[in-house]
């Protein structure tokens, strides 16, 4: 069967699982997908990774942290930062 845990992860597995090669090449592999035939516009890159991950747009504050996370010019390793950052959500995370 499955098991689940009710426990939120803590700040070091966080930290653990954000090194992790595993995750640092997905998310480099993502950052490089998301820029693939598109403009390279900082908003709308956001606007897409929440609405995608979470299922809704950021928030004014979101949307400020992200924007400067990626900046003008969006490049792929600013874009999998944005994705680490989300993929650090207790939001996203829900772990069952």
């Amino acid at each position: 069967g499955v098991q689940t845990c009710a426990l939120p992860i803590s700040t070091l597995q966080a930290l653990d699982l954000l090194n992790g090669k595993t995750l640092t090449n997905t998310l480099a592999t993502g950052g490089a997908n998301v820029l693939k035939g598109r403009p390279p516009v900082s908003r709308e890159i956001a606007n897409d990774l929440f609405q995608n991950a979470l299922g809704r747009k950021p928030n004014g504050e979101e949307l400020a942290l992200a924007e400067n996370i990626l900046g003008e010019k969006p490049t792929p390793a600013g874009v999998a930062d944005l994705l680490g950052v989300i993929v650090m959500l207790p939001e996203f995370q829900l772990v069952r």
